[in-house]
């Protein structure tokens, strides 16, 4: 594979007062597919992935003794993965319903990852983690918290609750929610 570097144009340094000119894009050295190096258009989708093995398909955890291992990559409208950015990517856990998760609702305090450069994803573990009274399942959403313009980039992903063999459930009754503890 043999890399070139174009030549860019020189532009004309404006006089005082006069409007700047455009900004000049570097395009070299990067993976973002379709586009080149260094471009891609502004994210509109978010994708959980399986990357490095920090999310199962099938995710289980047991709420209080486990953390969740969460990735996720941003996508253009054309399907680039969108790198070389630093958008701040919020994880939270919550319940299992289109009600909102702000931090009172949330099952798991709020997570900040920033994306990272190079490989295009934002990792983060979540532990201090609860389930709901009633119910195996809970839902980690993910957002975009720096995309501008952007509100509705996010991800919902199902994840079960499970204790593991010698664990048992305690509940609290306030929250109405229960996590796993190790049995003596």
């Amino acid at each position: 594979l043999r890399r070139l570097r174009l030549p860019v144009p020189a532009l004309p340094v404006p006089a005082a007062g006069a409007s700047t000119p455009g900004l000049v894009v570097q395009m070299w050295a990067n993976s973002a597919g379709q586009y080149g190096p260094r471009i891609s258009s502004l994210p509109s989708s978010m994708v959980w992935t399986d990357s490095a093995n920090l999310s199962q398909v099938n995710m289980t955890f047991a709420p209080g003794l486990t953390k969740v291992r969460v990735a996720v990559q941003l996508y253009d409208s054309l399907g680039s993965q969108v790198r070389g950015t630093s958008h701040a990517i919020t994880f939270r856990m919550c319940r299992a319903s289109k009600a909102s998760c702000e931090e009172g609702r949330a099952l798991s305090a709020a997570v900040a990852a920033t994306m990272d450069a190079g490989t295009g994803l934002a990792r983060a573990e979540i532990d201090e983690a609860e389930c709901v009274i009633g119910s195996d399942f809970v839902e980690m959403r993910a957002s975009c918290t720096s995309c501008k313009a952007m509100a509705a980039v996010g991800a919902r992903r199902m994840v079960q609750c499970a204790c593991g063999a010698g664990q048992a459930r305690i509940g609290s009754r306030s929250r109405g929610t229960w996590q796993c503890t190790q049995c003596a």
